[in-house]
């Protein structure tokens, strides 16, 4: 073997680090810049990682006191629909309210998936929070006014009967 021949494997494992580098570093750019909350979870739903967005959004620690943060009425059903996931081994959704740092509420769609291994056994959970407050908050006013809507519709129906029914329409 030549000293050029030997060369070739070295510079060529020098560029398999290299780009496996640049590769960690955008996954980490990612997780930390992503508008959403990134975590993860063991098999039985224990948490193992919450991304930094979580403490900048709520103040609080990423693995301890996360319940604190979800408003008291939608605990329960958080925690039964996860549990049904687990159990199940099938994606999660829910849509509950958390703290922000400032006090206020603000409503986000929580989604996890299993991530499973060759064999098919679930080996860690997958998840994201997202921000939906102000979705939601359009959502509704557009509720609103359909409702205001058909009120009004309903109420010029029955105005339009009236006037009818009495020969004036």
């Amino acid at each position: 073997m030549t000293a050029a021949s030997s060369r070739v494997p070295a510079e060529d494992a020098g560029a398999a680090v290299r780009q496996t580098a640049r590769a960690l570093e955008l996954q980490e750019t990612l997780v930390a810049e992503a508008p959403v909350i990134l975590w993860s979870a063991t098999p039985d739903g224990e948490t193992e990682f919450v991304s930094a967005r979580w403490t900048e959004l709520t103040g609080a620690p990423p693995y301890e006191g996360w319940a604190d943060a979800i408003h008291p009425d939608d605990v329960e059903e958080l925690l039964a629909r996860w549990r049904a996931a687990i159990a199940a081994a099938e994606p999660y959704e829910n849509e509950h309210r958390i703290r922000m740092r400032d006090g206020a509420w603000r409503r986000f769609l929580c989604r996890a998936r299993p991530i499973r291994d060759a064999q098919d056994v679930i080996v860690r959970w997958a998840g994201s929070m997202t921000d939906i407050e102000d979705l939601a908050r359009d959502a509704d006013a557009a509720d609103a006014e359909g409702a205001m809507l058909a009120e009004l519709v309903e109420a010029r129906t029955i105005d339009l009967a009236e006037a009818e029914r009495r020969g004036g329409g």
